[in-house]
């Protein structure tokens, strides 16, 4: 019995290293026109995804986005919240995800105690709450509005398996 245990258990595997963003990045050239994400009744193929991703991405990096580096993302479940999350693993660094239901408080305690370079959330969120994303603080509020307006080409960065993907 332990010799059929362990050849049914035998599946050690070589696994390549591959970021989740590559991997998604590959689904987006072999299926381009295929749905990926359905929210708040808003629809992306992910060719649509990628794009968004790509143009923030590439806007995160200019604004010096750090290897490793924490960008907050403060987002209703929306389409929004995937292109941010898949932008900051595109510019290489880690997001902080916290939902706008948060008190003040709480997001400017995470965000500071996590020592987040950037928060990412709407221009409607943004004029509601001054006392977060407004004033002085330790981090740089970014609008998705404004990540997506960004038309300059992104080339891509190099993530590294220890770099974390996100914080809770």
């Amino acid at each position: 019995t332990e010799r059929l245990t362990d050849s049914v258990n035998d599946t050690d595997h070589p696994v390549e290293y591959c970021p989740v963003h590559k991997l998604f990045e590959k689904q987006a050239a072999e299926h381009p026109d295929r749905m990926t994400v359905i929210a708040a009744g808003e629809r992306l193929t992910y060719g649509e995804l990628n794009s968004a991703a790509d143009r923030a991405a590439g806007a995160l990096c200019d604004l010096g986005m750090k290897r490793g580096g924490i960008a907050g993302i403060v987002l209703p479940r929306r389409k929004e919240a995937m292109i941010a999350e898949l932008a900051v693993w595109k510019a290489s660094g880690a997001f902080l995800p916290m939902t706008p239901s948060y008190p003040d408080d709480r997001i400017v305690y995470c965000l500071e105690d996590s020592g987040a370079q950037f928060v990412i959330t709407t221009e409607e969120i943004k004029n509601a709450r001054p006392e977060v994303f407004g004033g002085e603080h330790s981090y740089v509020c970014l609008t998705v509005e404004d990540l997506l307006k960004h038309m300059a080409s992104f080339e891509g960065t190099v993530t590294e398996p220890a770099q974390p993907a996100y914080c809770i």
